[in-house]
């Protein structure tokens, strides 16, 4: 690693005069020492020698708080008013840091103004696209909710007649043949025999692969040249020897583990039980608000152990009100059967209905 100081330069920001030498600590045209303003740069790379390297600081100057001048980190004074070091607050690159931060909080200001200037002055199609677009959206929302809030509100309407529907599952006991993994109870065992349960993964054998692995090798070098601003009128190149590298593969072989399905075998109990089974459908259906379950005979066992006797099962019922509302518009509502049991033809009553198209009827508030 090979290291080298360059001398930078900086400008009067009182007289103006350019490019002044990174050494210089005042103004050689108007004399004023370089202070909070003072940005140093490089124009060209002017080595010094080592003997002048020696004598540069590596470390930033110092602000003087009182005076508002740069200082060499070397002077314990200020050359300008002779204030303290120790009393400093900031150092060239904290100084720096500060007002560039300034600098681009004013520029977001400007840039800020042009844009809503801009904005204000000639418009934006694209922003008033998308603006049309935003709003087409936020009103198709308030429609659609305002549509699913309007059709679950209460209505008034005119009841003009009643459907009904039931369905009254028969069940048998009756004698089926089952297979299961055990027995159980009250079963009558007919066979068994030894089935596949399940697999299991197991290794077979192994075989030999090959697969190409990258290295990486080193196959030569190159320098790099970085350069840092000291803060003080001076800055440090460094330059290093960087190592290039390559990828190479080599084949490298391995052994895989060959993997196969094995069966594992288990008793399976063949068997005849007596259970409950859906046997038949009893339907019923009406217009009108007499219901009723269609006719039907259970049959009776056929046997001591009450093999083909019958019994009722599960009844699923749906009641049903035909409407009109002042609009002349029928529609048909499904209800529980407390309420199509209180409804009255021709009586106008008011419902509220949910969004699976279920009707309640809203009973009147007593006073």
């Amino acid at each position: 690693m090979e290291d080298k100081i360059i001398e930078g330069y900086w400008d009067c920001d009182y007289c103006e005069k350019k490019a002044i030498k990174g050494h210089l600590r005042e103004c050689p045209a108007c004399g004023k020492a370089r202070g909070e303003n003072t940005e140093f740069y490089l124009l060209d790379r002017t080595y010094l020698d080592d003997e002048a390297a020696e004598k540069v600081s590596m470390n930033p100057d110092w602000l003087c708080s009182f005076c508002e001048q740069l200082n060499s980190d070397f002077d314990e004074n200020c050359t300008s008013c002779g204030a303290s070091k120790q009393e400093s607050e900031e150092n060239y690159f904290e100084m720096r840091e500060r007002k560039d931060a300034k600098e681009a909080e004013r520029k977001d200001e400007y840039d800020d103004f042009e844009s809503n200037y801009a904005y204000n002055s000639q418009g934006s199609s694209s922003g008033k696209w998308k603006r049309i677009g935003i709003f087409v959206v936020l009103f198709l929302a308030i429609c659609s909710a305002f549509g699913i809030y309007k059709a679950m509100q209460p209505k008034v309407v005119k009841v003009t007649g009643f459907e009904w529907n039931k369905t009254l599952d028969i069940e048998k006991y009756q004698t089926v043949s089952e297979s299961d993994w055990s027995l159980p109870d009250k079963a009558r065992l007919t066979d068994t025999k030894r089935e596949i349960y399940r697999y299991k993964h197991v290794i077979d054998h192994y075989k030999t692969v090959t697969k190409e692995v990258p290295h990486q090798v080193a196959s030569g070098y190159h320098y790099e040249t970085s350069t840092r601003n000291l803060g003080n009128g001076h800055f440090k190149e460094t330059r290093r020897k960087v190592t290039d590298y390559k990828t190479v593969y080599k084949t490298e072989t391995y052994k895989k583990a060959v993997y196969v399905d094995v069966p594992v075998f288990k008793k399976k109990y063949y068997y005849d039980i007596d259970r409950w089974k859906n046997n038949r459908k009893v339907k019923s259906s009406g217009k009108n608000q007499k219901d009723y379950i269609g006719k039907y005979t259970l049959a009776k066992a056929t046997s001591d152990s009450g093999i083909g006797k019958e019994r009722e099962g599960e009844i699923e019922e749906h009641y049903y009100i035909k409407t009109v509302n002042k609009k002349k518009q029928k529609k048909k509502y499904e209800v529980s059967e407390k309420d199509w049991r209180s409804i009255k033809k021709n009586k106008t009553i008011k419902i509220k209905v949910d969004l699976d198209g279920y009707a309640t009827v809203v009973k009147k508030d007593k006073k």
